[in-house]
C-alpha cells in the first residue's frame, strides 16, 4: 500500500481532499458508487502524477482538475453510440 510512503501531513491533506472530492463527484453524478469510483480514479492519477505538483498549497485546485478530467472521461465513455448496421439507409427512390 502507498500509505507507508506518505508523510503524515500529506496523508491528512489527501484525506481532507478526498471528502471534498467525493461531495463534488456526488453533486455531478448523483450516484454513490460512481462518485466513489471517480474519486478513486482521481487519487490514483494524482499519485501517479504526484511529481507534477510543484506547490502543495495548490493541491486543492490540482485535485479538482484531475477529478474533472475523470468525470469528462466517464461521460465520453458513457455516451451512447449507434452500431452502423442499425442505422437505416435511405435509398434515392
Amino acid at each position: 500500500m502507498i500509505d507507508f510512503y506518505l508523510p503524515l501531513s500529506l496523508k491528512k491533506q489527501l484525506m481532507g481532499e478526498r471528502n471534498k472530492l467525493y461531495r463534488l463527484a456526488m453533486s455531478w453524478c448523483g450516484d454513490r458508487m460512481l462518485a466513489d469510483d471517480l474519486v478513486q480514479d482521481c487519487l490514483i492519477r494524482a499519485w501517479q502524477k504526484r511529481r507534477q505538483l510543484k506547490d502543495r498549497e495548490k493541491m486543492h485546485a490540482w485535485m479538482y482538475r484531475i477529478l474533472h478530467n475523470c468525470w469528462m472521461e466517464h461521460l465520453r465513455r458513457a455516451r451512447p453510440t449507434t452500431d452502423l448496421e442499425q442505422v437505416p439507409v435511405e435509398t434515392g427512390g
